[in-house]
C-alpha cells in the first residue's frame, strides 16, 4: 500500500514543543523541521522521505542516544534523501554522512543531500544526476571509515570535491562543527572554497 502524504503531516502534527526544542538543539532549525515535516509517531522521530517526483517513499526514524545526540535507527532500505533539490537544477550540492547531518547543513542554507541509513552506502544510479550539478561537495566525518566511503564516492563522481573538517571536531562531522564548535555558515563556505581532491587528515 503507497504511504500518503498525510501520514507525514500526521506525524509532524505530533511533534511536541519540547521535541522542537530538543531537535533545534541538535542545530536544526524550526525552519528545517516544519519544511522537511520532521515528526513524532509516538515511539521515535520521524524523518519522511520523498522521490524527486515528491512521493511518499519511507520514514527515516531517530531516537536520542544516551548522550542526547539524535541518531537515526538502522533499515535496509536505501534512498537518497533531500532528492527533490535536483529539480531546482542547483550549481552546489553538499553529500553529507546521513540525514541528521544533511538537516544540520540544510540549517545552514546550504542544497544537503545524503544516503539514507548509515550514509556512507551510495548507488551507481545517483551519480548520473550529481554529476550534472557543476559543483559537488563530498563532507563526511573524520574517521576512516567514512573517509573510504567519501573515496569511493568520488570515484563515481569524478568532479567531486572532498570537504576536510577541521581536526577540532576529533572524529565527529558537522553536529560537531556546528553546534559544538558554534561554526557559522561563512566557517564552512570557507571549507568549501579549500576543498581539495584528497583528503587532508
Amino acid at each position: 500500500m503507497a504511504l500518503q502524504f498525510s501520514q507525514a503531516a500526521a506525524y509532524h502534527r505530533n511533534l511536541s514543543p519540547e521535541l522542537w526544542f530538543d531537535l533545534e538543539n541538535q542545530g536544526i532549525p524550526g525552519a528545517v523541521i516544519h519544511s522537511r515535516f520532521i515528526g513524532w509517531d509516538g515511539e521515535h522521530v520521524t524523518i519522511p522521505v520523498f522521490s524527486r517526483d515528491h512521493k511518499l517513499l519511507g520514514f527515516e526514524y531517530a531516537a536520542f542516544d544516551e548522550n542526547g545526540r539524535l541518531m537515526v535507527l538502522p533499515q535496509d532500505r536505501l534512498y537518497l534523501y533531500d532528492e527533490p533539490i535536483l529539480n531546482l537544477n542547483p550549481q552546489e550540492i553538499v553529500l553529507t554522512e546521513g540525514v541528521v547531518e544533511s538537516l544540520i547543513l540544510s540549517g545552514q542554507c546550504f542544497n544537503a543531500l545524503a544516503a539514507t541509513g548509515d550514509g556512507l552506502s551510495f548507488r551507481e544510479g545517483w551519480a548520473s544526476a550529481l554529476r550534472k550539478v557543476p559543483n559537488v561537495f563530498l563532507c563526511f566525518k573524520r574517521r576512516s571509515e567514512s573517509i573510504q566511503a567519501a573515496l569511493g564516492i568520488r570515484e563515481l563522481v569524478p568532479h567531486s570535491r572532498i570537504v576536510t573538517l577541521p581536526p577540532e571536531v576529533g572524529q565527529g562531522g558537522l553536529y560537531e562543527f556546528f553546534v559544538e564548535l558554534e561554526a557559522t555558515a561563512a566557517d564552512f563556505r570557507q571549507l568549501l572554497t579549500r576543498a581539495a581532491d584528497s583528503f587532508d587528515v
